[in-house]
């Protein structure tokens, strides 16, 4: 079993009222993931993984925010 965590966070707006565009970005991040793994026998490896991101961006008006989710499943294979 495996999980990770990770968290971005950007913070370069600017208080450009006066010059009435916005400069800068500020954003946040998460990223959340959680798997298994398991080994059949010395060669061969299987993984499933499952993933939620979520992004906002407050100064796009909300247009650039997203939710995702992901499921992966790999099978790897060695050849002696």
């Amino acid at each position: 079993m495996f999980a990770s965590y990770s968290f971005s966070e950007a913070n370069y707006g600017q208080n450009t009222l006066a010059g009435g565009l916005p400069a800068g970005i500020e954003d946040r991040q998460h990223a959340a993931r959680i798997g298994l793994e398991r080994r059949f026998g010395k060669n061969v490896t299987a993984k499933l993984q499952y993933g939620y991101d979520s992004y906002a961006e407050p100064g796009s008006g909300s247009v650039n925010n997203f939710i995702a989710h992901s499921v992966f499943g790999t099978i790897t294979c060695r050849w002696p």
